[in-house]
C-alpha cells in the first residue's frame, strides 16, 4: 500500500480548510487498502481555531500552529522541520498545497497506478473555478534570465500589474503541450515523489511569497529528477482566498522580491 503526506497551509482559511480536508477524506475513501493518506496543517492564522480530527475514518489530520504567518512554504518547512528524515522515508509522496483547492475522488485511485521512476513532481489537472482552466502546466519550458527580469519588471508598480492582467494575462492562449514532461507546476498544489529529497533542500527558499515553482524546478533539475503533467490527476482551485485580501502594492513587493531570488539563484 502507498502513502501520501499532505502538507496544508492555511491563513484564516477555516472555511476553505474544512471542505479541504473532507475531499481528500472522501478520496481516501475510494482508495481504502490502496493509498493511506496524512495531512498536516501549518496553521499561520491570526485567529486560530482548532480543527476536528476526530470524525474522519480515513484520514488522520494534525495542526501545527505557527506562531506567526510564516507564508506559505515558510508554513511547509516549519512542519518539515519538525519530521525526522526516518518518517518522511515512510512516505511514497508528498503534496504542498494551499488549503482553498478540493481533491477530485478519483485523485487516490488514479495516483497508485503511476510509475515514478526519476519523476521528481508530478503536476496534476487545477481546474480554475474563477477561470475555468487548468492551471496546469505551469511553465513549459525553463525561462531565460531576460524573462524573468522582464517578469519582475510586471510588478514594478500595481497599475502595470493590473495592466498586465488586463491585457495579457486573460487573453493568454493555453500551452501546446506535445510531452508529459515540463519545467514546472502550478504552486498551489504541488505533489512530489521523494519527500527526503524535499526535506534536504526546501530551507533554501527565502522569499516570504511566490516563485514557489521555479524554485523546485529548479532544484529538482539539479538532482536530474523530472517534473511531468498529469491531468487524469484532478484538483479542484478556488483561487487563492489568502492572497486575494492582499493590498495590491504587498502582492507586487512580494512578487518583485520572490523573482529576484530567483534570478540571483539560479539565473546569474
Amino acid at each position: 500500500m502507498k502513502k501520501i503526506l499532505f502538507i496544508g497551509v492555511n491563513y484564516n482559511s477555516y472555511d476553505a480548510l474544512q471542505l479541504f480536508v473532507d475531499s481528500v477524506n472522501r478520496a481516501a475513501l475510494k482508495a481504502v487498502g490502496i493509498m493511506q493518506v496524512d495531512i498536516m496543517i501549518a496553521d499561520n492564522s491570526a485567529e486560530l481555531q482548532d480543527i476536528d480530527n476526530t470524525s474522519f475514518q480515513n484520514i488522520h489530520v494534525r495542526q501545527y500552529v505557527t506562531a506567526e504567518n510564516l507564508g506559505y512554504l515558510g508554513g511547509a518547512k516549519y512542519i518539515l522541520k519538525q519530521l525526522t528524515q526516518t518518517v518522511l522515508e515512510q512516505y511514497d509522496y508528498m503534496a504542498i498545497s494551499n488549503v482553498d483547492i478540493t481533491i477530485d475522488e478519483s485523485f487516490f485511485t488514479n495516483l497508485a497506478k503511476f510509475d515514478t521512476n526519476n519523476i521528481g513532481w508530478i503536476a496534476p489537472s487545477i481546474l480554475s473555478q474563477k477561470e475555468g482552466k487548468d492551471r496546469n502546466p505551469k511553465i513549459l519550458n525553463r525561462p531565460s534570465k531576460r524573462h524573468m527580469q522582464i517578469a519582475k519588471m510586471i510588478y514594478i508598480h500595481p497599475l502595470v500589474y493590473k495592466l498586465y492582467v488586463r491585457l495579457f494575462y486573460r487573453n493568454r492562449p493555453a500551452p501546446k503541450i506535445t510531452t508529459d514532461q515540463i519545467y514546472a507546476g502550478h504552486g498551489s498544489f504541488m505533489l512530489f515523489t521523494q519527500p527526503k529529497v524535499i526535506q534536504e533542500f526546501i530551507h533554501n527558499f527565502k522569499p516570504f511569497l511566490f516563485c514557489e515553482e521555479h524554485f523546485f524546478a529548479e532544484e529538482l533539475r539539479k538532482r536530474s529528477l523530472s517534473v511531468e503533467y498529469h491531468p487524469e490527476l484532478i484538483i479542484h482551485d478556488k483561487d487563492h482566498i489568502s492572497t486575494s485580501a492582499m493590498p495590491s502594492r504587498f502582492y507586487c513587493r512580494y512578487n518583485r522580491e520572490a523573482i529576484q531570488f530567483i534570478i540571483n539563484t539560479y539565473f546569474s
